[in-house]
């Protein structure tokens, strides 16, 4: 049984959640306008955050296909592509998709985006599981976590740097 991020944060948070969401999906409460919203908002920023390393390549999601989006993002790292969005990875029964996986001079480095502005515990913990499920893979420099900077205000064009903070 694979455990995805969202799951290992969910445990952590509290053990009966995780189980009742491994063991009684019947359970589960539909998505509602307000989550829904989140989740666009997320995607929003998630886009916006890849302009921070241009020309990367996406791994479509697939829910019926993890094996081979694990499998796309094998074949490119193995090609030399140097920044690969959504790079998914199972490993040591962890499922981790990395928004930004970015190639440097002294291994890969993760970029987990947030829409939040600062970085939290759980985002810690969130980006923890992927550097465990990673490492296991490939060299990992380091993590980061990218979020908005509540300290920018846009004067003419969009500044993509300004607008968010990646904290190592």
């Amino acid at each position: 049984m694979l455990l995805s991020k969202s799951q290992y944060i969910r445990g952590i948070q509290c053990h009966k959640s995780l189980w009742l969401y491994k063991n009684k999906r019947h359970l589960r409460n539909e998505i509602d306008d307000k989550t829904e919203s989140l989740f666009n908002t997320g995607f929003t920023v998630g886009e916006y955050a890849k302009q921070l390393f241009p020309g990367g390549v996406e791994i479509e999601f697939k829910p019926d296909d993890f094996d081979g989006m694990v499998k796309k993002t094998a074949d490119l790292i193995g090609q030399g592509v140097k920044t690969v969005y959504e790079a998914t990875f199972k490993e040591k029964g962890v499922f981790a998709m990395a928004d930004i996986l970015h190639k440097t001079t002294k291994g890969w480095n993760i970029y987990e985006v947030k829409a939040s502005t600062s970085t939290k515990n759980y985002q810690i913990d969130d980006s923890s599981i992927q550097y465990y499920a990673l490492s296991n893979v490939i060299d990992i420099n380091k993590t980061h976590i990218v979020h908005i900077n509540n300290q920018y205000e846009r004067q003419g064009d969009l500044d993509i740097k300004a607008m968010f903070t990646i904290d190592d």
